[in-house]
């Protein structure tokens, strides 16, 4: 067996030591057998004084009262022992290690002072005792072994470990240890099988069970996969998992532990007749203070920053009349403005209907009876004016009562829709484009319209009481859940406004017939369903997704009271509450968990629902955060917090304030998922818009806060302060970032020292793209790609090599790669026919360029003048113009350039060729479908304009098409296009397009060039991660990645399904066949060729490459068609993506050979779970994936 990398141990067990006891060798071998030989005996069998440390029974059963020497002595020894003051600690000890027959405990823990100190011959004395007195004391065998272990005896070692879990055949610390040792001898390869297999075995257990062991056992587990070559999908999987153990804080384990285990442990003794652990605490509540006043016959209110200035404010509504109620700073101030005199009769919501960039003013909807009304809050409020007035665009009627509705971003493109539910059904009212826009002009723009969506989504036609969102499934799309007398419907979301209804299934035909509250109970990372009952509530567990189990968990929650799902005590786990008449409300503390404890809260006259559970005041930098139950009674809204001194002796927990704000998703973040973990802690929230304040315990920061955007984005934080400190020191935490997702892969080329970033590639072949809904683009499969000749260099094995890589949100097809390499004169440059376009596609062809004219002016349409920047290819880029951000990202408002050249320079020219270098920030398939329902947003790419004879700028043919991605060279004939008087003509559009030198090609398309193909000499599949991006300086220049640099966290999973498996891929890309090779997030593609047997450079030559792709890439937005899975797979026949239901790929028995051998690789999933549960479903699947030896 040779191993790939030299010997090293597989865990910290230290370097350095001193030599071990030189009688350990000799004594432990022997003691061993005497042990292994089945000695019944115990330590409780032994002569010697009775150890009443743990009490003991008489014959009557009555309880003794225990010894309270050795316990308090115990006591002071795990002190002093975690203190480091060995040499205290063992003089407290020796006392009891003085008697005839020590404990197996105390001589354990003498042995481990002896350890901790160095002092091994008194380590050694003390395990030799103890196992002669008490040869099958796990904990003396323990020892042993690890002494064993220390001094390189590993087969004494693995004979004491083996001993160990004989008798305890669980424990993940003697496995552990075990699998080192068989690690060390590395005797056979059953040995290193069943190494692997005894670290699977813990590392199955999941964080929550194997605790430190679950961490050092990954550790392990993957030193074995990098030594012994597993293959790069194996090592992926172990490195990921403790790459994100270590983000959280979480290490192998140290000598120390290593030393005691779980069975040495120097510990303090438990408590006489108690147990680990600790149930919630039944608070108690404050007495109630006043928060405001509020008008006579007020039934409802709700609560949210209007205003953005991070104090909540209070909406009511009063005999169907709504009012605003805005509190100042520290809420000692309020304005109240009457926004809706009568007619209220359902809830209130609040949305960013504008998605203003440069607040947060939030706008009201407010059910009507049979309709709703929006109410728009105005930038600018004159004395006298109203501050909301209603919207200008009606929202269509929905011919029925109105029971429930919410927010959300059904569709993806950035902008809140409603879902609602009545005595009609439920319905999807779509918004598009309904937000006032205001041009960089500032003029205000058409504004849309709600469009009912509600016939493809199939929704229920029957009348429906309540809706609630949430992404049940963690796939990053919206779920819909409403219920009716008709039964229970949950709409799995399928994408492009269809929905699936689970609910059926998921609940076995029960009835809701109450609003339930869904959250993530138990902390797995799904979110279940706590039905209320007035006898006996049900709480709905979500084991997997669409797997619920029903849990009666005996809460009686009264006939019309809505309970609240919180964390009020701040200890991390989910509590509910609801009102009580003439109460201050009850509870269910750790409401999914097995300690779920009952609360109800003392007596409160007049106090009626509903009931929110909130932060009401201005979270305060210096101060501690508190959540409040609030309550109307008569005419005030009164809070009440927790009272600390009911809290003892653990004390309210602490918590942060979090506040996430959406860029290219909708601006309050609703659908987006927070997850924080803090050490045992765990907690994951859907966001609905508001700011949440999330409990964790008795822990000063959290370790890790992770939140996944509506668009796939996950966004990372690491050892977040308790507090609102974030808020204050970072204020770009909890913004969305802007950046691609999916756009093509990526080529890099080996330049002499590195490997350098050249493009996106195959960007002219989008699977699934829509322009508009049902609009589709359609791929253009081939690509050349020019690589300059000082971009690629020769090796030091006679090597030309490249790498092609996937580190986006993407699948890619690749089925054929050559390299072109092209000699031309050195006063000449070369170009390939390439841009992307709709059909007719550009035909195969390479340009040549030997003279160009440069324009001598260039103005924008912003009025300034950019003509240095088109002169030369310096990343120096015009910018005339305001970008559309958020939903709209890639687009612009209407912008042109107009280029002003010398008539003499073109007068004579029988060619003329634009020569346009730029790059364009990837719109994406939600940015158009939201520019499709936006009056005002156009998709239009560069057109070339000239002036007719009456002096207006019209169009002089079809638009050019654009670079595809990345800075690239676009080549057009516009002979019969410019007029040769003027030479003057302007290029306009509104995408983000950054031109970085623009001229015309004067010259004839002649230049002669010498052109050798080279076929890959060698291929390698491999699974890399994910470049560290280049930040760009400044906003014209693109974003480059590093290849030398792979960043630490891996950005998103691969799409789920079956890939090409790693290694060697060469028959794959010999020829467009269909037979390609399928690579997902993370993948790397080396491609060599040998240049041993090209011509040498002519002289007064010089060389580029041209390589040739073919293929395809389908990225995983909301609004791409299929974009879900690998699946289904696109051939060259194909009429377009998707295609025809009479269209399927192909199925003869050499395609089905080539899915039978090739596309073995299941996806990977790069992003660990923060959930224990979950991250241990991903250990498990990680195991399962690994090839048997």
């Amino acid at each position: 067996m040779i191993k790939s990398h030299p010997a090293r141990p597989l865990g910290p067990i230290g370097s350095g030591l001193p030599s071990a006891a030189p009688t350990l060798a000799l004594w432990l071998p022997l003691v061993l057998l005497v042990s292994a030989c089945g000695s019944d005996d115990s330590e409780a069998a032994k002569p010697g004084p009775t150890n009443t440390a743990t009490g003991s029974e008489t014959d009557s059963g009555a309880r003794v009262a225990p010894d309270v020497d050795p316990i308090l002595r115990r006591e002071r020894v795990a002190v002093l022992f975690s203190k480091e003051q060995s040499a205290e600690a063992l003089a407290e000890l020796q006392p009891l290690l003085d008697l005839d027959a020590p404990a197996a405990r105390d001589l354990v823990s003498a042995a481990q002072i002896g350890l901790r100190t160095g002092d091994w011959d008194q380590a050694a004395a003390h395990v030799k005792r103890a196992i002669e007195l008490y040869p099958d004391d796990p904990g003396a065998l323990y020892t042993s072994a690890r002494l064993a272990a220390l001094d390189g005896d590993f087969e004494t070692s693995r004979a004491a470990f083996e001993r160990v879990l004989e008798l305890r055949p669980e424990d993940p610390a003697s496995k552990v240890g075990l699998a080192d040792a068989l690690y060390q001898l590395e005797e056979s390869d059953a040995d290193i099988e069943r190494a692997r297999q005894l670290l699977e075995e813990v590392a199955g257990l999941g964080r929550e069970i194997g605790l430190q062991w679950f961490v050092s056992a990954v550790y392990k587990r993957g030193g074995i996969a990098r030594d012994f070559d597993e293959g790069e999908e194996v090592i992926r999987n172990w490195q990921d998992l403790y790459q994100s153990l270590n983000d959280q804080g979480f290490e192998a384990t140290n000598e120390s532990t290593l030393d005691q285990g779980t069975l040495a442990v120097v510990a303090p003794p438990a408590p006489v007749g108690t147990f680990p652990g600790s149930n919630p605490i039944p608070f108690e509540l404050l007495p109630p203070r006043t928060v405001l006043t509020l008008p006579e016959g007020t039934t409802r209110f709700e609560i949210d920053d209007l205003d953005g200035d991070r104090t909540p404010d209070v909406i009511t509504v009063a005999d169907g009349a709504v009012a605003v109620h805005v509190r100042e700073r520290k809420g000692e101030d309020v304005m109240t403005t009457t926004v809706l005199g009568t007619g209220a009769t359902g809830p209130i919501r609040l949305m960013d209907l504008n998605q203003r960039r440069t607040g947060d003013t939030l706008d009201l909807v407010i059910a009507t009876g049979e309709s709703l009304q929006i109410f728009e809050q105005r930038d600018l409020v004159l004395a006298g004016e109203p501050a909301w007035v209603p919207s200008p665009v009606d929202i269509p009627g929905l011919g029925g009562t109105i029971t429930d509705f919410e927010t959300v971003d059904f569709d993806h493109d950035g902008e809140l829709d409603l879902f609602v539910t009545g005595t009609f059904g439920a319905r999807i009212l779509r918004n598009d484009g309904v937000g006032a826009r205001v041009n960089s002009e500032g003029e205000l723009q058409p504004r849309g319209v709600w469009t009912d969506a509600s016939e493809p989504a199939t929704l229920p036609g029957a009348a429906q009481l309540w809706c609630i969102v949430e992404d049940f499934d963690g796939d990053n799309d919206v779920d819909l859940f409403c219920a009716g007398p008709d039964g229970v419907h949950l709409m799995d979301s399928q994408r492009r406004g269809f929905f699936k209804d689970r609910g059926a299934d998921a609940f076995g035909g029960a009835k809701f017939t109450r609003k339930p509250v869904v959250e993530d109970f138990d902390g797995n990372g799904y979110p279940d369903v706590f039905v209320p009952d007035a006898e006996n509530s049900t709480l709905w567990f979500q084991t997997a997704p669409w797997e619920f189990q029903a849990t009666p968990i005996g809460a009686a929650v009264p006939e019309g009271s809505d309970p609240v799902a919180s964390d009020l005590d701040f200890d991390g786990a989910v509590d509910l509450f609801w009102p009580v008449p003439g109460t201050s409300g009850a509870g269910l503390l750790s409401a999914g968990l097995q300690t779920r404890t009952p609360v109800a809260f003392g007596a409160l006259e007049g106090a009626t629902g509903p009931m929110l559970v909130r932060d009401i005041d201005t979270p305060d930098p210096y101060g501690s955060l508190a959540l409040e139950v609030l309550q109307l009674r008569g005419g005030e809204l009164i809070a009440q917090s927790p009272d600390p001194k009911s809290l003892e002796p653990t004390g309210l927990g602490n918590a942060i304030y979090l506040k996430f704000i959406g860029k290219k998703d909708n601006r309050q973040g609703v659908g987006a998922v927070v997850e924080v973990r803090a050490g045992n802690v765990y907690r994951r929230i859907y966001l609905r818009g508001r700011a949440e304040v999330v409990g964790i315990g008795q822990q000063k920061w959290a370790d890790v806060i992770r939140v996944t955007w509506p668009n796939g984005v996950i966004q990372q934080n690491l050892d977040v302060e308790e507090g609102v400190a974030i808020m204050l020191d970072d204020p770009a935490f909890g913004e969305q970032p802007e950046g691609l997702i999916g756009s093509c892969p990526f080529l890099y080329t080996w330049n002499g020292e590195t490997f350098e970033f050249i493009s996106d590639v195959i960007g002219m072949t989008p699977l699934g793209l829509p322009m508009a809904p049902g609009m589709l683009v359609p791929p253009d499969h081939d690509e050349y790609v020019l690589v300059r000749g000082d971009q690629l260099k020769v090796d030091a094995n006679g090597e030309l090599v490249m790498q092609f890589t996937e580190e986006l949100r993407e699948v890619t097809y690749l089925d054929r790669v050559r390299l072109d390499v092209i000699d031309h004169p050195e006063d000449s440059a070369i170009y390939p026919n390439e841009r992307f376009t709709f059909p007719p596609f550009p035909e195969p062809h390479v340009h040549t360029v030997s003279r160009v004219a440069k324009p001598r002016k260039v103005t924008g349409s912003d009025g300034r003048d950019w003509t240095a920047e088109l002169q030369e290819n310096d990343m120096h880029h015009p910018a005339p113009f305001e970008r559309l951000a958020g939903q709209f990202l890639g687009l612009a408002e209407p912008h042109w350039l107009e280029l002003e050249f010398d008539p003499a320079e073109i007068a004579d020219a029988k060619l003329i060729r634009l020569v346009a270098t730029g790059w364009f920030f990837w719109s994406d398939a939600s940015v158009n479908v939201a520019a499709a329902g936006t009056p005002g947003v156009d998709f239009v790419p560069p057109i070339l304009e000239v002036q007719n004879e009456a002096g207006d700028w019209v169009p002089a043919g079809p638009p050019l098409g654009f670079p595809a991605g990345k800075t690239k060279t676009m080549v057009i004939d516009v002979t019969a296009m410019i007029p040769r008087e003027a030479a003057r003509f302007r290029i306009g559009s509104t995408l983000e397009l950054y031109w970085d030198c623009i001229e015309l090609a004067v010259c004839d398309d002649d230049a002669e060039f010498q052109t050798s193909s080279l076929e890959p000499k060698s291929t390698e599949l491999w699974s890399r991660g994910f470049s560290d991006p280049i930040v760009p300086e400044r906003q014209d220049m693109p974003l480059f990645f590093d290849w030398d640099r792979t960043t630490q966290q891996p950005r998103w999973n691969q799409h789920p399904g079956f890939y090409t498996r790693y290694g060697a891929v060469d028959e794959l890309l010999e020829e467009v066949d269909d037979r390609y090779v399928i690579m997902g997030s993370g993948d790397a593609l080396t491609i060599r060729f040998d240049a041993t047997a090209l011509p040498a450079v002519p002289e007064g030559y010089t060389r580029d490459y041209l390589v040739f792709l073919d293929g395809w890439a389908k990225d995983r937005d909301p609004n791409t068609y299929e974009a879900l899975e690998v699946e289904p797979l696109p051939f060259h026949a194909m009429s377009g993506y998707p295609y025809r239901a009479d269209e399927s790929f192909p199925d003869s028995p050499e395609m089905q050979a080539w899915r039978k051998e090739w596309n073995t690789r299941p996806d990977h999933r790069w992003i660990v779970p923060l959930s224990t549960e979950r991250e241990t479903e991903w250990v498990r699947e990680a195991i399962a994936k690994s090839p048997r030896r």
